[in-house]
């Protein structure tokens, strides 16, 4: 609602595409990712939790009646750090962890004050959780993409995708951005491809080794082959 701000998501039985059919409504909410009967969504956070977004992981194998499996808030460890939930995420159904991009923002980028909101953020990192029981996640560790303490480096991933022990991410201000995530205790930043014009979004075709990429200020879709995940190239774009 442009209006209020207010956000939700909604979900519906397409199973009929003529006739889509209401089913529930979560307020406070935009749809992220869903990875089986789980839907992770972000909201606004409450008073005294404004740091970063609250994300939260919904069951929805009765779509009529979702039901709120837990909420997470940036934890005080990364608060400390002046890091934050971003509010991209991603779920691994196999392993039970969570995975959700997180931003930091410095003092100063080229002799420019980067806590003017209107930055964003300007250093990502990915946190790792255990949720075998998502009553009771474990936060497993931590860590921020290169060249952290480089004045002049800015980072501010607004996507991720998971997939066989790596996370993908979309780089506002770079493009793509590969992390090793087997250990949460020790992530590894593995590599990246330049791409420019705003990176704002990702996916992954697993089975032919490519990640889709989505340009904002070209309207563009760029084609990387992920055979080596270590030396992504470019394959095409349109």
């Amino acid at each position: 609602d442009k209006t209020t701000g207010a956000i939700w998501a909604e979900i519906y039985d397409i199973s009929d595409p003529k006739n889509p059919k209401f089913l529930s409504k979560i307020e406070n909410a935009e749809p992220k990712v869903l990875r089986g009967n789980i839907l992770l969504v972000s909201g606004h956070p409450p008073v005294g939790k404004e740091a970063g977004a609250e994300i939260r992981a919904y069951d929805i194998s009765d779509p009529n009646n979702p039901q709120l499996l837990n909420t997470f808030y940036t934890p005080r460890k990364l608060v400390y750090n002046l890091f934050a939930f971003n509010d991209a995420m991603d779920y691994d159904p196999v392993n039970k962890r969570l995975y959700i991009a997180t931003g930091r923002v410095k003092i100063k980028v080229f002799g420019i004050n980067t806590f003017d909101p209107r930055l964003g953020r300007t250093s990502s990192g990915i946190a790792v959780f255990d949720v075998s029981d998502w009553s009771k996640p474990i936060f497993l560790g931590h860590n921020y993409f290169p060249d952290y303490e480089n004045a002049n480096y800015i980072s501010n991933v607004d996507w991720i995708v998971y997939n066989n022990g790596l996370v993908f991410g979309a780089d506002l201000y770079y493009g793509l951005r590969i992390y090793d995530v087997r250990d949460p205790q020790n992530i590894k930043y593995v590599s990246g491809y330049k791409a420019g014009g705003e990176v704002s979004g990702i996916a992954i075709v697993p089975e032919r080794n490519l990640v889709l990429l989505n340009q904002n200020l070209q309207g563009g879709l760029i084609f990387v082959d992920i055979s080596d995940p270590s030396n992504p190239k470019e394959l095409n774009n349109i």
